[in-house]
């Protein structure tokens, strides 16, 4: 078991919703309360 940060992203709307915009996910914890936390760092493209 273990969780970690999922980044925000953008999402597209499905076919089938009838607000067809891009919408933007938050970043969030993913995994179980109890489980260990897994850290990576990230290097941005310039």
């Amino acid at each position: 078991m273990h969780r970690f940060m999922v980044r925000g992203h953008w999402r597209r709307a499905a076919v089938t919703w009838k607000d067809q915009r891009p919408r933007w996910i938050k970043p969030y914890w993913k995994g179980p309360e109890i489980a260990a936390v897994i850290e990576r760092a990230y290097r941005l493209k310039e």
